[in-house]
């Protein structure tokens, strides 16, 4: 740990058994020698105090709602200074907390931020556990029907729009989705030509047929979709980098035009 942000900071007081021994002694040696990251532990300690009143919602399987933190729960301390990174030449930079989202149950809470300075959103999402490899989570907000993809870091940043900005944080309705199955696919296996599998995980079985001359995977959900809550999306990420998230239809199908010029992972959602 080189340098400590907010967010190591809020970790450390929300869910420190999810840091190691060595990360939480150099976070409590700079909170004893620094007034100004001792302040913001404080507002954190304070802030999920007020947090544990909230009940989760877990809406459907693999689907977790989170509920909006109304303001004058923390009165004026939705804005305050935080610190960008313990660095000499760092600069205090005046965040404004738009949105604070929690599912106790679950233990998930989510920040969402806008940074003045360039008009840019930044997403939180602090868990209790630590992130698996290549863990990829779904965060929708339903008011606006916008998708956003926060990869194992959790922290995810994304440019102003008019849906952001005319949003009304506190009153929009807001979903984790978490990925109910996965499937790896490798360059070999499309190599030699057409490739079909099934993957079958969380009581649901997926068809993924790649045709190589057309250059398409086809994505099918089988079985009775009407018995449980169907799935909904599937993101494909390319171990090589990014990610791209696709809507399955009313039949729990999709097409997708697609180069395998590397490993990729198939991750489906209700």
């Amino acid at each position: 740990m080189k340098h400590i942000t907010e967010r190591h900071i809020e970790q450390f007081i929300r869910f420190p058994e999810s840091l190691s021994t060595s990360e939480k002694e150099i976070i409590t040696k700079e909170l004893s020698r620094n007034p100004e990251l001792r302040a913001l532990a404080l507002w954190f300690a304070e802030f999920y105090n007020e947090v544990e009143s909230v009940k989760s919602n877990l809406t459907a399987e693999g689907i977790i709602r989170l509920q909006p933190i109304k303001k004058q729960k923390t009165g004026n301390k939705n804005t305050f200074k935080i610190l960008a990174a313990m660095t000499p030449s760092a600069a205090k930079t005046s965040l404004e907390t738009v949105a604070t989202l929690a599912s106790e149950e679950k233990g998930t809470v989510a920040r969402i931020l806008k940074n003045h300075a360039d008009r840019s959103y930044r997403l939180h999402l602090i868990r209790p556990d630590r992130p698996s490899e290549f863990e990829r989570s779904i965060f929708t907000i339903e008011t606006i029907n916008v998708d956003l993809v926060i990869n194992e870091s959790r922290h995810l940043s994304f440019d102003s729009s008019p849906k952001f900005d005319n949003l009304v944080w506190e009153e929009a309705r807001f979903l984790l989705r978490e990925s109910l199955l996965t499937l790896r696919m490798t360059t070999k296996d499309v190599s030699n030509g057409d490739f079909s599998t099934i993957s079958e995980g969380n009581r649901r079985k997926v068809s993924v047929s790649f045709n190589n001359p057309s250059k398409t995977l086809v994505v099918k959900e089988g079985g009775n979709r009407d018995a449980r809550q169907p799935l909904s999306r599937v993101l494909i990420s390319k171990e090589s980098g990014g990610d791209t998230l696709y809507q399955l239809n009313m039949e729990g199908e999709t097409t997708i035009p697609i180069t395998v010029d590397s490993h990729i992972r198939l991750q489906f959602y209700t």
